[in-house]
């Protein structure tokens, strides 16, 4: 579709929503005219490609309308959550855990991207992210009993090397660099030179070998 032409969506005043593919390169007169209710417009393309469309005159419509930026119809329907925006630069990730079953978000409708994890959560989005594995060996977690939603990835990140002890912490907040030393330790723990430049990561600390393996591998 090159041309949205004159008029099309003129007075669809219940408008809340529009998916424009990247091949457009004009938008008519009044083709988005009188649209009150249009709220979001996913556009295909980048911004710089949007900016190169020729929009005629009366199409108040667009203009009061947030514009996301490389979005489709099929990125709108893997994404269930209202609180995930299109353009959002970790909207495709969700989509793509959605997709696999490795999150089902807070509720059915809302992602909460803000919120903080506890290890129980990071280790098993990890655990569904390798297939939910059933472990091989019995649990070492005096403190499980084995119903919990999060009994099976424990005892697979105990197999993996990721947690040890006797007592599983589900409810402690996984930080940034305990979530880096587990995919570390997810993958055996390699060498890695410390060479992360990051202000707030001693080469000394227990994760700077783990966050300089992330950096090195684009995690």
């Amino acid at each position: 579709v090159p041309v949205i032409r004159d008029n099309c969506f003129f007075a669809c005043f219940k408008l809340a929503s529009v998916t424009i593919p990247a091949s457009v390169t004009e938008i008519g007169e009044y083709a988005f005219g009188w649209c009150d209710s249009l709220k979001d417009i996913y556009y295909g393309g980048s911004e710089t490609q949007w900016l190169g469309v020729s929009i005629r005159s009366e199409n108040e419509g667009i203009s009061k309308a947030k514009i996301h930026y490389n979005s489709t119809a099929e990125d709108r329907e893997t994404n269930p959550f209202s609180d995930v925006a299109s353009d959002a630069w970790y909207a495709a990730s969700v989509s793509w855990a959605v997709e696999r079953e490795i999150t089902a978000g807070t509720t059915a409708t809302t992602f909460s991207p803000n919120t903080t994890c506890t290890n129980a959560q990071i280790l098993t989005f990890m655990w569904r992210a390798a297939g939910s594995p059933e472990p091989a060996t019995a649990s070492p977690f005096t403190n499980l009993s084995g119903s919990e939603y999060y009994a099976k990835a424990a005892v697979w990140a105990y197999e993996e090397g990721m947690v040890s002890g006797t007592s599983f912490d589900s409810d402690k907040v996984c930080t940034r660099a305990m979530t880096m030393e587990y995919f570390w330790k997810q993958t055996g723990s390699p060498t890695t030179d410390v060479s992360v430049k990051f202000a707030d990561v001693n080469a000394s600390s227990s994760y700077a070998q783990a966050v300089a393996w992330a950096v090195e591998n684009g995690l």
